[in-house]
């Protein structure tokens, strides 16, 4: 009797085991409600794509899943105002909230790292809970939001590809810990109050800041392409461990007063200062050796 019945146990426990692995693995999984979700529960790894439907539930919480092979996409949903997770840490594509008017609250407690993380067009939430420590993105990219704050992200990893802050006219704050951007790091369309604090930043493929209070990279060694600077209202442009931009330095239309770049050794491209009426001292650039070109619009009496 036993030897009849195990090649139908065999079968029943091979079935259930596939059941297992295809409903962790799909090509694209979309979430409406509760029961969308119960069926990610016991899955702590899923391959394939999650995307939160566009007529959703207003409150999506996945528990259980870890780590996302694919991407995750939340977009052109008005009715979401809260998603969460108190288990995602590992997503290796591409994280996309867009268009979401309503969203309130993102809980992500346990976040560690995506390939992309992407927001655009989203409200400032209220509740705003990403783990503090250990974040790595390869890209990161924030447009036409209502953030304030870009300082609850860690980005501890040495390198990202991209940083893209764009159009977010209510940004305030923005301190982020990476320390070499591969590419390119764009930074403009912020409020005409905002901070920018890169502590960790050492060198950047290319670097444009235009708008914004403050800007501090006291660590920043050396830029490959250019590095361009305008419209900030600081008297001062602290990079004292600059030495080498590969492409143009460009600083216009700056409240600036002084700069602090005296260990600037070598600009490959042209040194541009360009309507920046408080600048008369260039004193800053003690140690300028090597210029493409210069082009300087004002009066200078150093």
């Amino acid at each position: 009797m036993l030897a009849r019945l195990l090649p139908s146990l065999a079968v029943v426990l091979s079935l259930r085991a596939y059941q297992c692995i295809a409903q962790c693995s799909n090509a694209t999984t979309t979430l409406r409600n509760a029961a969308d979700i119960t069926q990610l529960a016991s899955c702590k790894t899923f391959t394939g794509t999650i995307v939160v439907a566009t007529n959703s539930a207003a409150v999506i919480d996945i528990p259980g899943l870890e780590t996302l092979q694919g991407d995750f996409i939340a977009a052109n949903n008005s009715i979401l105002t809260t998603l969460s997770s108190a288990t995602f840490a590992v997503i290796t594509g591409t994280v996309l909230f867009q268009n979401l008017p309503v969203l309130t609250n993102l809980t992500l407690p346990n976040w560690i790292s995506s390939g992309t993380l992407h927001f655009d067009t989203v409200p400032e939430p209220t509740v705003h809970d990403f783990q503090q420590n250990g974040q790595q993105v390869n890209n990161l990219i924030v447009r036409n939001t209502s953030f304030a704050f870009l300082a609850g992200l860690a980005l501890q990893g040495a390198q990202m590809d991209t940083l893209e802050i764009v159009d977010n006219p209510y940004l305030q704050i923005v301190d982020l810990q990476m320390g070499n951007i591969s590419q390119s790091g764009t930074i403009t369309g912020s409020s005409a109050d905002m901070v920018l604090t890169l502590p960790n930043l050492t060198y950047a493929y290319q670097l444009i800041v235009a708008n914004g209070s403050q800007i501090m990279l006291p660590r920043l060694q050396a830029v490959n392409g250019g590095l361009s600077i305008s419209s900030v209202k600081s008297p001062n442009i602290s990079a004292p461990a600059l030495t080498f931009v590969g492409g143009d330095l460009d600083i216009s239309d700056c409240g600036l007063s002084e700069l602090d770049l005296n260990e600037l050794v070598n600009v490959q491209g042209s040194v541009n200062f360009v309507n920046n009426a408080q600048l008369a001292d260039l004193s800053g650039l003690s140690s300028l050796s090597v210029v493409g070109g210069l082009e300087l619009v004002g009066s200078f009496s150093k």
